[in-house]
């Protein structure tokens, strides 16, 4: 009875005591649950806001932040002489003037060092109808070496520099000790990107190699004077483009002669377009020099082909031990669209000269001649 009882009276009539909950009011303002960022990664500021010319020295490890713009008439811009430094440009722009030194140059030979996100600007131009460089500018954009550690610059652009834009040299050549992401070259009267490592980046308008590294991809890298467009043991997804040299060198011309190139295109006026122990969707083009080469005459090393097109006017359109669904073109009656020592298979040939050899083979497995004849040894599976 009781029990229906309650279940029944109204909520104002129950004793104030079994609705208590303690006070309401706020003892103060709620603490903070969250670091703040100086707190997760304390950062020394350098420079002055608004801008300024006094050279920088870091000479302690630490995380430095650039506070504003920095122009210096002489002398590194900045100077790392310390391991473990992370250094964020915040952005800003770094004019280096000095043709004997740097924007950012690195005195220390071990450790671990980070710069990202800003621009160094030099002083050169290139003039395109002469082919020359001219102007005042710091010789290096960024500069370590040689180096034992780890090295990571990303989103920095470089311009201008009368010599190399980035360069970080290990201390052997094996050593894998410097990576670049993200970052942007143009204007350099020396190599462009020097590293173990580069992804995502550009080189452009550079007078020595474009792109220099172990492992290159998502890359572009272009010479305009006697360097390659990009030179590396690995190489995917980029395009490289050279005046004189390679385009793209995937092989370095070293032992063990084991470099690839996939899914790039390799541009050369005078020389080979794109060079590689084993190519596999790539594509060569030259205008009197071979298009795409594969290495196959280098110590008797077997260079393949796959999938892969090799154009040029008047040189080899494509050169390889073994080749598979390849396409080679030439327009010279003493040059082959596809000059394969090996084994053809299922390729096309191109050679539009007069009385002009599509496709120089050991064996052709249904291969076809687009224009020129087909020289092979043995002829399968319908190779006319």
């Amino acid at each position: 009875m009781l029990r229906s009882f309650l279940r029944i009276l109204p909520l104002a009539f129950l004793p104030a005591l079994a609705l208590a909950q303690g006070t309401l009011d706020p003892s103060g303002a709620p603490a903070p649950a969250m670091k703040s960022l100086d707190q997760l990664e304390p950062r020394i500021p350098i420079g002055k806001v608004g801008g300024s010319t006094d050279q920088i020295v870091i000479s302690k490890p630490g995380s430095y932040v650039l506070m504003g713009d920095l122009t210096v008439a002489s002398g590194h811009a900045i100077k790392i002489t310390a391991s473990n430094v992370t250094l964020d440009l915040n952005g800003f722009t770094i004019t280096a003037l000095s043709h004997l030194d740097s924007a950012i140059a690195g005195w220390v030979f071990e450790g671990n060092i980070t710069i990202r996100n800003g621009h160094l600007v030099g002083g050169t131009t290139f003039d395109s109808k002469t082919n020359t460089f001219t102007g005042n500018g710091a010789s290096y954009g960024i500069c370590f070496g040689p180096f034992k550690g780890t090295i990571t610059i990303s989103d920095v652009t470089v311009s201008g520099m009368n010599e190399d834009g980035i360069v970080i040299s290990p201390s052997t050549p094996d050593l894998v000790c410097g990576s670049v992401q993200h970052c942007s070259v143009s204007v350099c009267g020396g190599r462009g990107i020097v590293a173990s490592t580069i992804a995502d980046s550009t080189a452009e308008i550079c007078g020595s190699t474009a792109l220099s590294a172990m492992t290159v991809s998502n890359s572009i890298g272009i010479s305009v004077e006697t360097g390659s467009g990009i030179r590396a043991y690995t190489v995917t997804n980029s395009y490289g483009q050279s005046q004189s040299a390679f385009g793209i060198d995937a092989d370095n011309n070293n032992a063990p002669h084991l470099g690839t190139a996939t899914n790039c295109r390799g541009v050369s006026a005078t020389g080979t377009g794109l060079f590689a122990t084993a190519a596999t969707n790539c594509i060569g083009i030259s205008t009197s020099g071979t298009g795409l080469d594969t290495n196959s005459d280098a110590n008797g090393f077997t260079g393949t082909a796959t999938g892969c097109v090799g154009r040029s006017t008047s040189g080899h359109g494509l050169i390889a031990s073994i080749a598979t669904n390849c396409h080679g073109a030439t327009a010279a009656s003493s040059m082959y669209g596809l000059w394969v020592s090996g084994t053809a298979t299922g390729c096309r040939g191109t050679n539009t000269a007069a009385n002009g050899i599509a496709l120089r083979t050991d064996i052709a497995i249904g291969c076809t001649a687009a224009a020129g004849t087909i020289a092979a040894n043995s002829k399968q599976l319908g190779t006319p």
